[in-house]
C-alpha cells in the first residue's frame, strides 16, 4: 500500500528528478494493481455523467432518448393532452398546462420504478466510458512505444502503468470540469494524460 500511494503521488508530480523513482515503482507494480488504478480513474471520469443523469427529471431523460418520437410514445391520455396543448408548428400553447403534464409524467414514472431505468442508464454510461478508456490506454501505449523506439524500450505493461498512474491529477481536474461541462471533460482528460504521460516517458 505504501508503494502504491507513493506511485500515485509521483504520478501527479511534474518533477524530472522523480521520474527514475516513478519508473522503478511502475516496473515493480503488479498488473492487477495497474488495472485497478485504471478502473478507479474510469469511475472518477464517469462521475460527472452519472451526476448529470441523476439531476435530470424522467421527462427530460425520455424526451432526449426519444427526441421527436417522444410524444407518440406517451400513454394515450397524456399524449392527447400534449397534442391538444401544441399548435400546428409544434409550439406549446399553454405553458402552465404543459408543466402539469410534465409533472404528471414525472410522478407516473417515479411510481413505476424509474430508479431502475436511471440506474441502467448510469450503467450503460459507465460501460461506454470503460470502453473508451480501454481503447485510449491501448492506443496511447502503442504510440508511446513508437516514441520510445529511439530511447530505452519499455514493456507494454509499464507503458500502460505510466498512463494509468499519470491520470490521477488530470481525472480529478476533469471531473470538476465535468460538473459544468459533462462529456467535454473526457476530451480535456485525454489531452492532459497524453501530454503528461508522454512527457514523463521522455524523461524516464
Amino acid at each position: 500500500m505504501k508503494e502504491y500511494l507513493e506511485t500515485v503521488t509521483l504520478g501527479a508530480s511534474f518533477s524530472k528528478d522523480s521520474a527514475p523513482r516513478f519508473m522503478t515503482l511502475i516496473e515493480k507494480t503488479k498488473t492487477r494493481t495497474i488495472v485497478l488504478q485504471a478502473l478507479m480513474v474510469s469511475l472518477a471520469l464517469n462521475f460527472p455523467i452519472m451526476f448529470s443523469i441523476a439531476r435530470l427529471s424522467p421527462y427530460q431523460v425520455f424526451s432526449r432518448l426519444y427526441a421527436e418520437n417522444f410524444v407518440s410514445s406517451l400513454p394515450d391520455d397524456m399524449r392527447a393532452r400534449m397534442e391538444a396543448n401544441t399548435d400546428s408548428e409544434g409550439f406549446v400553447i399553454d405553458e402552465s398546462a404543459h408543466e402539469r403534464i410534465v409533472e404528471d409524467f414525472n410522478t407516473a414514472m417515479i411510481q413505476n420504478d424509474y430508479g431502475k431505468i436511471a440506474t441502467a442508464l448510469m450503467g450503460i454510461g459507465f460501460l461506454l466510458v470503460l470502453v473508451l478508456q480501454t481503447a485510449f490506454y491501448l492506443a496511447a501505449s502503442f504510440c508511446m512505444g513508437l516514441q520510445r523506439m529511439v530511447i530505452a524500450p519499455l514493456s507494454f505493461r509499464s507503458r500502460v502503468g505510466i498512463l494509468a498512474f499519470s491520470s490521477t491529477l488530470p481525472v480529478f481536474v476533469a471531473a470538476l470540469i465535468g460538473l459544468w461541462m459533462p462529456t467535454l471533460h473526457i476530451v480535456v482528460f485525454y489531452f492532459a494524460v497524453i501530454f503528461i504521460g508522454f512527457w514523463r516517458s521522455k524523461h524516464a
